[in-house]
């Protein structure tokens, strides 16, 4: 049941509740676009979660040869260490 009197006739009545559907439909059709920041936000997360896939799967590629831990060193590192060969024994 309409909750107006559009057509002033006196009554709310059917032709009121079409007068009143149409209006509401005609000024909710607009308010769609409010909600492009949520787009927005949707997109942004979809483009991290691609980089960090992408840093996960490929990122022993972007990996460089850092030297020895230690300071003053640059001889390459032992196996997994963060040490070389002489510093290992040393720190570890």
């Amino acid at each position: 049941m309409a909750f107006y009197d559009w057509n002033h006739d006196g009554k709310k009545d059917f032709a009121d509740d079409y007068l009143e559907y149409n209006i509401y439909k005609e000024s909710t059709k607009n308010s769609g676009s409010t909600g492009s920041s949520g787009g927005f936000l949707g997109k942004l997360f979809i483009v991290f979660i691609v980089f960090y896939i992408f840093i996960y799967l490929f990122g022993d590629l972007f990996e460089l040869e850092r030297p020895c831990m230690a300071i003053g060193c640059m001889e390459e590192r032992s196996g997994s260490s963060i040490y070389c060969i002489e510093h290992r024994r040393e720190y570890e």
